[in-house]
């Protein structure tokens, strides 16, 4: 049952886009980007069908689940940025010196490292803005309140098959991800703001380097 007292509503998989589920790059972005599932769902009503991907500007810093043996610490911290416009996703990931702008239009990835000034150039993981896998399932739990931000609760399953528990905004922001009884990510602050579309852009006269795996570098997507 739901807070108001409904049936637990379950909702088949139709196509929307999704955050990247596998890591770039060791240690970079490993953690968020991992957590941030590829979902979807249709719902039988309209207006509790969970959006999936931020539909305004928005700006949300997140604390990650502390590494095992370090529980009494606490996690790392990651920051995403969304510009709707361009349908383009920033992630900072703990530590400086790095950041990843995904492209969902474009279906492209591109890790800026700003010391040696290079920029790696990669398709998006298979599934950004495909079908959920078949059979995929929500059920929505109720709401609650993550970082002064109210979101509905849903529970559904990963891309492994795990139970999963999230908690979305009603206009698509990620706040909260559990699994197996644990917080795995969750937002301690979010901004609706514009966002500066320099910020999505990789900056001139950086240099394009071999993606991983022997995959020529795409070029462009600079400014």
């Amino acid at each position: 049952m739901d807070s108001k007292g409904l049936p637990l509503a379950e909702f088949e998989a139709e196509p929307q886009p999704c955050l990247p589920y596998r890591p770039i790059q060791r240690d970079a972005v490993a953690g968020l980007l991992a957590a941030a599932l590829c979902l979807a769902a249709a719902g039988v009503r309209a207006e509790d069908r969970p959006m999936l991907i931020p539909t305004r500007d928005v700006d949300v810093v997140y604390r990650m689940a502390a590494p095992p043996g370090a529980a009494a610490q606490p996690g790392p911290t990651q920051r995403l940025r969304w510009r709707v416009a361009e349908r383009r996703l920033r992630v900072d990931p703990p530590g400086e010196g790095v950041f990843m702008i995904v492209d969902y239009a474009a279906r492209r990835m591109q890790m800026v490292q700003i010391g040696p000034r290079e920029v790696i150039d990669m398709p998006t993981p298979p599934g950004l803005g495909d079908a959920a896998p078949s059979g995929a399932r929500f059920e929505r739990l109720g709401e609650d309140t993550v970082a002064v931000t109210s979101c509905t609760e849903w529970r559904t399953t990963d891309m492994q098959g795990s139970a999963t528990t999230v908690c979305l905004t009603r206009d698509g922001v990620l706040l909260r991800v559990a699994a197996q009884g644990r917080v795995m990510i969750e937002a301690t602050r979010v901004r609706y703001e514009p966002q500066d579309r320099v910020l999505f852009q990789v900056p001139e006269g950086y240099r394009h380097v071999a993606a991983p795996g022997g995959a020529p570098a795409p070029q462009g997507g600079g400014r």
